[in-house]
């Protein structure tokens, strides 16, 4: 979500590629999944 600072919105960081590859390894193997949400922040998507 969005932050305010100095009365602008800011973005938080963003890396689409990155996502991409995660969401997509997760399709192909499910149980990527139990091994990538403990390197994941719980705000990174």
């Amino acid at each position: 979500m969005a932050k305010k600072e100095n009365g602008e919105l800011r973005l938080p960081p963003q890396n689409l590629e990155a996502e991409q590859a995660v969401l997509g390894a997760i399709m192909l193997d499910p149980k990527a999944l139990d091994r990538v949400l403990p390197l994941l922040p719980k705000n990174a998507f």
